[in-house]
């Protein structure tokens, strides 16, 4: 074995076993509920995900707009891996107030999550049928949305890029001055994307729109 690679997979596995080592006492000290944004991310990609997560940036950004106040934040496509994205909008609420709502097709991410608090609610349905008759749930307008539910072929991304389309043309119409865009898997070098259309269509009304983040997630502001 060259040198090279054994010095790459002894890097990974000491990695690996000091935050395996560490984990169980960092879950000890972590907040119940915390008072910045930037530690519920640091501990949430800590313990959940990865502290170098392509998504943790962009993520970050969205949530220093909710400015530390109670919030209605909705995802499509629950995730209890990867970004683990579910339980860190769960956190925020839990930390600052509001409401949060996910939902999937599977039923497996809730089931793997498991009860989330009062304040987080997990649904089993179609992302667009739930986003279409989201009034039934709540009547408040949504301050943050994270559109994730349709996992991209990146060698047939058309069908994901269209479900992104219809997702935000469904939601949209529960947003307002200030409201929250985030979504997943649209990289800035790329122009076929899970957020593609939705981009080329916000990039068309700059009045309307404002983009605050966009590396390999999107995040962008309502204007008006």
């Amino acid at each position: 074995m060259k040198f090279k690679t054994f010095s790459k997979r002894l890097k990974r596995k000491t990695k690996k076993l000091t935050k395996s080592f560490f984990l169980p006492c960092i879950k000890r000290v972590a907040p119940k509920k915390y008072k910045t944004i930037n530690s519920l991310t640091f501990f949430h990609f800590f313990l959940w995900s990865e502290l170098n997560h392509i998504n943790r940036i962009g993520l970050t950004a969205a949530l220093h707009l909710l400015k530390k106040k109670p919030a209605v934040i909705v995802e499509t496509g629950t995730s209890a891996w990867g970004t683990d994205s579910t339980r860190l909008w769960s956190s925020y609420v839990k930390s600052f107030g509001g409401k949060f709502f996910s939902v999937d097709i599977r039923s497996e991410p809730r089931e793997t999550l498991g009860d989330l608090g009062p304040l987080s609610l997990l649904f089993v349905d179609d992302s667009v049928n739930f986003l279409n008759n989201f009034n039934q749930y709540c009547k408040s307008k949504i301050d943050l949305v994270y559109l994730d539910s349709f996992d991209i072929d990146w060698e047939n991304p058309i069908p994901a890029m269209q479900h992104g389309l219809k997702e935000f043309e469904s939601v949209e119409k529960y947003l307002k001055i200030g409201s929250v865009v985030v979504i997943d898997d649209t990289p800035i070098n790329q122009s076929d994307g899970k957020g593609a259309l939705v981009l080329a269509k916000i990039k068309l009304q700059p009045d309307k729109y404002r983009i605050i983040y966009h590396n390999y997630n999107l995040v962008f502001e309502i204007l008006n």
